[in-house]
């Protein structure tokens, strides 16, 4: 019995020291510059550390996972950890452990004294037996200091006793602020997907506008179809005065060009809403990106926690069934999570297919303006075609003119009769001046 008592305190001793300088370890202590003797030594493997090293947790997290891999180790694995604190520069971190340790050493051999004690006084006892009387006197004094040894031994384990519920105490603590962070991060969360909600129905409204100025555009277009019309109908009727249809076709045409302008104004203007729209879509990515790291990050927090309840759950039954009620509040938080990325992502969905519609609409407004800048340049050609038959009537016109003022000198003129006869015979009739060729646009074909 005495040598499995030996055992267990000695097995207990270095869960004791880490438990009792948890906090300060963790605090005091970077892995990074005390882990490459324990990877040496093979406490820890360069497996566990590269995966401790990726994570995206802080210092003090990652102690505590080594901390926690510690626990797990050999009897011989604090003395190693110790070595590379006084190595690195942490003297007074591995004081505070061997002072632990020097208690628990104490109250171990007090043990073993009054273990020993003990086996003294049956002894004696036994020798009180077969000497008689005179070792009465002895056996009362060995009864007595026994006693008072047993004493001693009640107080220490006392003082253990109370060192454990106080880093019990410590620990639930650590548990209800973790809960306290946990629940407020659910509701930045919360904000965060209300912010989403205005947003989409901000899209919304924009994409409504949009569409209004589409249907404008659309009733626009229609207008100059009818315009055009009117514009061929007055060329056809307007053949004889072609100054007046030359001054309609410019102002026409400069009527035109301000409305092209002001296409062009309008298409810059919905690029850029394009524009903004795409750098609203990379913002949701990123906040997406790390809402997902945030919830790595609380599973991998979930899971630490499982981890640390284990090992406290198999002495007091209490901390389990809190364990068990914080296991459930993490999967509702992380249902709820699941649903939050699933509206996410549908959300993001119903966004790109708008954009897609976008592109529709620009691409059909593209065409459009293709289209007007094409008529453009058809009534260019017509202008020109114009300004050609108005030099071909004017020519005509001198022509026409100077034969008029010929045949008005030969009026005036008294001329003999024969020449008279022969110019009532003879002349040749006055040419009319030829009609100019019209060439209507491709619609009027």
């Amino acid at each position: 019995m005495d040598k499995n008592r030996k055992i267990i305190i000695n097995n207990n001793k270095d869960e004791v020291r880490i438990v009792s300088n948890w906090g300060h370890v963790k605090r005091n202590v970077k892995l990074s510059e005390v882990v490459d003797p324990l990877i040496e030594k093979g406490i820890i493997t360069p497996d566990q550390w590269m995966d401790i090293k990726n994570r995206p947790i802080s210092e003090p997290e990652k102690m505590e996972e080594f901390l926690y891999i510690l626990l797990k180790q050999k009897s011989g694995a604090l003395g190693i950890f110790m070595k590379a604190l006084r190595n690195s520069g942490f003297q007074h971190v591995a004081d505070d452990l061997e002072g632990i340790s020097g208690i628990v050493g104490c109250t171990t051999h007090t043990r073993t004294q009054i273990l020993g004690s003990i086996d003294d006084t049956s002894t004696s006892k036994e020798n009180d037996k077969s000497g008689g009387q005179g070792s009465a006197s002895s056996s009362k004094s060995t009864d007595t200091v026994r006693q008072e040894d047993l004493h001693k031994m009640k107080e220490e384990i006392k003082d253990e006793l109370r060192n454990i519920r106080e880093n019990l105490e410590s620990e639930r603590k650590q548990d209800r602020d973790q809960l306290l962070t946990l629940q407020q991060e659910h509701k930045h969360l919360k904000n965060d997907f209300e912010k989403l909600r205005r947003q989409k129905s901000e899209l919304s409204q924009r994409l409504e506008d949009l569409l209004k100025s589409v249907e404008n555009l659309k009733t626009m277009l229609e207008e100059k179809e009818r315009e055009y019309h009117e514009l061929k109908r007055i060329n056809d009727g307007l053949k004889e005065d072609v100054l007046r249809q030359s001054k309609s076709n410019s102002r026409s045409m400069q009527a035109k060009e301000r409305e092209k302008v002001i296409l062009e104004k309008k298409l810059e203007k919905k690029e850029d809403e394009y524009k903004l729209l795409q750098a609203m879509m990379e913002t949701l990515k990123t906040d997406h990106e790390e809402r997902l790291r945030r919830l790595k990050v609380v599973n991998k927090e979930k899971v630490r926690l499982e981890t640390e309840y284990k090992s406290v759950l198999t002495e007091k039954k209490e901390v389990e069934m809190k364990y068990q009620a914080l296991s459930q509040q993490a999967k509702e938080a992380q249902v709820k999570h699941t649903k939050e990325v699933s509206d996410l992502r549908g959300d993001i969905k119903e966004r790109m297919s708008q954009i897609e519609g976008l592109e529709k609409d620009k691409h059909v407004l593209a065409q459009q303006l293709s289209e007007t800048e094409k008529e453009n340049e058809e009534l260019k050609k017509e202008n020109k075609m114009l300004e050609e038959n108005l030099r071909h009537a004017e020519g005509d016109k001198d022509i026409l003119q100077t034969r008029l003022r010929q045949h008005d000198l030969q009026k005036y003129a008294v001329p003999s009769f024969s020449s008279v006869v022969r110019h009532q015979n003879y002349a040749t009739p006055a040419r009319p001046p030829p009609k100019p060729q019209w060439r209507l646009g491709a619609r009027g074909k």
